[in-house]
């Protein structure tokens, strides 16, 4: 499993060295010993607001295409994720809601020592090569894990809460009293699994959530009007077939 390093342009590298930089003050990796024949590349991918929309900053991701390529399914979590349709019909049709977004859910999970060489990368600014002493995102198997861990965790909780991989819905149906005590539990739970949140991309008490697409509320189903906006916005130059033939 070997894969080398893109060549950078030269405006992303203080990204690539400011992220290499806090993955080792976090622990999160550390080098790799001399000769270590396996490594996957690192690539920008660019972030989100907390409105869902492209931010101009960006954020660094192993590529972990050819480690996925060599487990085996027949031995890995298979733990199936819900379907977006399901998770439609759920969480729809609810008075207040909550959105918890993990602040660095899968750097939270260590990885074995054995498996640790197989999760390398090398520093495309330096040419040291490290590897993962917590899990990058993107292996397959830590998706099922943590829906699996995180379904667990709040199984008595199933009428009111859904999670999807490390994303986390409360939806409640009572009073505002109701919905806070329902969030006191869910906050207490991932404190002691050692999880935080990521306050910025949490959003409290809301009577109407974005997800993919979507807008979910009381009301149900919608498509989310920032995914349609400039063709509602559109103003056509043809007002008339005669315009259109001109």
């Amino acid at each position: 499993m070997l894969r080398g390093q893109w060549p950078l342009e030269e405006k992303v590298k203080p990204i690539f060295k400011a992220q290499i930089a806090k993955w080792l003050e976090n622990g999160v990796i550390k080098r790799a010993p001399p000769g270590n024949p396996y490594n996957s590349l690192l690539f920008p991918v660019r972030k989100k607001n907390t409105q869902g929309q492209y931010s101009g900053d960006s954020r660094i991701v192993m590529d972990c295409r050819l480690v996925n390529s060599a487990f085996n399914p027949a031995k890995s979590d298979r733990f199936p994720l819900p379907l977006i349709s399901e998770l439609h019909r759920k969480m729809s049709k609810h008075y207040i809601y909550l959105i918890i977004d993990l602040s660095q859910c899968f750097h939270s999970l260590e990885i074995h020592y054995s498996s640790r060489k197989f999760l390398s990368f090398t520093d495309p600014t330096t040419a040291q090569q490290y590897m993962h002493f917590k899990a990058p995102t993107g292996l397959t198997p830590l998706s099922f894990f943590v829906q699996r861990q995180l379904t667990n965790l709040f199984s008595d909780l199933n009428d009111v809460t859904t999670n999807f991989i490390d994303d986390i819905t409360l939806h409640t149906d009572g009073d505002m009293e109701t919905h806070i005590k329902y969030v006191k539990i869910v906050i207490d739970r991932l404190t002691e699994i050692n999880l935080t949140i990521n306050v910025a991309k949490t959003h409290l008490a809301q009577k109407s959530i974005n997800i993919p697409g979507f807008c979910l509320s009381e009301q149900g189903l919608a498509v989310d009007q920032r995914k349609v906006r400039n063709i509602l916005d559109w103003n056509p130059v043809c007002q008339n077939n005669r315009e259109l033939a001109v």
